[in-house]
This record gives structure tokens, C-alpha cells and sequence, in this order.
């Protein structure tokens, strides 16, 4: 009894093991509008370990356009093998259009699909209803913005251009001024006297020469700082100039002298004492202290 129930037992799992193959295709609808998409789902059972091939997919089926064929997908649940593949389709020709059978094989046997069929209709017209040319594609609204950061930019750019060019010339100028342009007439007058005095022009005998510097360092401060045309003046025509400045008789009385006496020096080569030659540098001394600009007095700060 027991031998006839392990018997039993090996033939029902046998059977239960050699499980027919299984292969279907269903379509979600059997019917849609021209351009309209519907799926194809092919689903299939093997037994596992079993070798199968797929049912092969046709490049073009008539009436038919494929949009998107998916993976096989595979799942094992109890010994068996569940395969299943989406296919998406579309058609453009209206009428009656046909899927044919599909074919699964595994080990030797075979399991085909139904063929199934989809109806293509044009869409209902209805007679009441108005219709109306196809319209213009829209146009988006004018964007200004790309307009106005561009502007900005520019604008930026020709403002770092004019101030780069104004640094420049500056910069440029500033390295060409001589040095009576980048002292005040004051400061430029005393270093000229300075130099006149370093150079020792009495002691090497240059009287004409020394005379002739020390009326123009006073020439020269005239016209820069009191806006006086003294440069091309004769003697008499700067001291007639000099009357609406306000200085003291006694020094206009010593400048004077000193025009003339350098006029002497240049046109009849007279020659000075040592004394007058001393008055001379003196004269023009006491002359830039009398007129310098009067120095700006700075605020003093209350202390607590």
C-alpha cells in the first residue's frame, strides 16, 4: 500500500512539474480613432529550467505602426516562469486592421496566441458645428530683459573704458609735468634761487648770468602767481604793474633798483659792487616772503 502511495505521489508531482505551455495576447481595446495608441500585452508560462524562445516580433504589421516595445519581464512564482511583454501601437489607415497569431516554444512544444483584431474609425463629424481655420502658431511675448541686461552691460563696459582712459591721461600727464608745474609758484621760486646760489656764479665771474636768472626767478613767480605779463616787460613797463601790488615803498624802491641795475649788467656791462650783488639775492628773497600765499590755518582741537 505504501509502495502504491509513493507511486502515486511521483506521478501526480510529475505531472504537476511538466506543466503545459501557456502563451496569450490581449489588446486593451478593440477599437480607437485614427492616431489614437493602444497596448498589445503578450504574457506566457514555462516550467523552470525550461530553455523557451520568444515569440519573434515582426518589424511592421499592416495598418500597424509600433510606438514602444518593452523588456520581456520575468517572474518566478511556484516552479513556473511568468514572461510578459508590452507592445504600444498606433494607426494612421482607418478600417478593419488584424494582429496575427504569436507563437511561444519551450523544450519542443508550442503555444500560439489568438489573432486579434482593432477597427481604425475616423473621428464623428458633427454637422452643427462650426469650423474655424487652423491658426497661427503663438507668438511668446517679447522678452525685454535680455535687451536691458545687454544695455546695462554695455553701459558698464563704455563707463570703465572712459574712466580707465581718463586714469591713463592723467597718469600720462602727471609723468610729463616738469617741475614748475608740479610746485607752486612759490616753492618753484625758491628752489631756483637755491640752485642759483649753488652754482657760485660770482665766484666764477658770471655776473651777466646772475643777474639775468635772478630778475627772471622773479619774472616767472610774477606771471604764475600774481597773473602778471612780466616775462616780456621791460623794466619800466613791470614796475608800473608792480604799482597796484601792495608793497612796502621801501621794497618796490630796492626792486627798482635792481631791474635797472640788471638791465645795466646785460646791456652796458656794468659791474656791481659786491654789496649790490648781495642786494640783489636779498631783494628777490624779501620780495617771494612779501607776496607768498598766506598758508591756510588749520583748526586746532579743543582738549577736555
Amino acid at each position: 500500500m505504501k509502495k502504491l502511495f509513493s507511486i502515486l505521489t511521483l506521478l501526480f508531482t510529475t505531472l504537476a512539474w511538466a506543466q503545459p505551455v501557456r502563451f496569450s495576447a490581449e489588446i486593451d481595446t478593440n477599437r480607437i480613432l485614427i492616431g489614437d495608441q493602444f497596448t498589445l500585452q503578450l504574457k506566457g508560462e514555462v516550467n523552470e529550467g525550461t530553455n523557451f524562445e520568444w515569440p519573434i516580433i515582426p518589424d511592421t504589421i499592416s495598418g500597424l505602426d509600433f510606438v514602444d516595445i518593452s523588456k520581456i519581464d520575468t517572474t518566478l512564482k511556484d516552479g513556473i516562469w511568468q514572461l510578459s511583454q508590452k507592445l504600444t501601437l498606433t494607426s494612421f489607415d482607418s478600417g478593419y486592421v488584424a494582429i496575427p497569431p504569436l507563437t511561444l516554444k519551450a523544450n519542443g512544444e508550442e503555444a500560439s496566441s489568438q489573432a486579434v483584431a482593432v477597427v481604425v474609425a475616423f473621428p464623428e463629424l458633427v454637422e452643427e458645428q462650426d469650423y474655424y481655420d487652423i491658426k497661427e502658431p503663438l507668438e511668446p511675448p517679447f522678452n525685454w530683459m535680455p535687451i536691458l541686461i545687454g544695455v546695462g552691460i554695455l553701459i558698464v563696459l563704455a563707463v570703465g573704458i572712459w574712466l580707465f582712459i581718463k586714469w591713463w591721461k592723467k597718469r600720462k600727464a602727471n609723468k610729463e609735468l616738469t617741475p614748475e608745474q608740479m610746485m607752486s609758484p612759490y616753492e618753484y621760486a625758491q628752489l631756483q634761487l637755491s640752485e642759483i646760489e649753488k652754482d657760485q656764479l660770482l665766484q666764477s665771474g658770471k655776473i651777466k648770468e646772475y643777474y639775468s636768472r635772478l630778475t627772471d626767478v622773479m619774472r616767472l613767480y610774477m606771471e604764475r602767481q600774481m597773473n602778471i605779463n612780466a616775462m616780456e616787460s621791460t623794466a619800466d613797463e613791470l614796475i608800473d604793474k608792480m604799482k597796484e601790488l601792495r608793497l612796502a615803498t621801501e621794497l618796490k624802491e630796492k626792486i627798482d633798483r635792481l631791474l635797472h641795475l640788471s638791465a645795466l649788467v646785460k646791456y652796458a656791462k656794468e659791474k656791481p659792487s659786491v654789496s649790490q650783488n648781495e642786494e640783489a639775492l636779498v631783494t628777490v628773497k624779501h620780495f617771494l616772503e612779501q607776496t607768498k600765499p598766506a598758508e591756510k590755518e588749520e583748526n586746532a582741537e579743543l582738549s577736555v
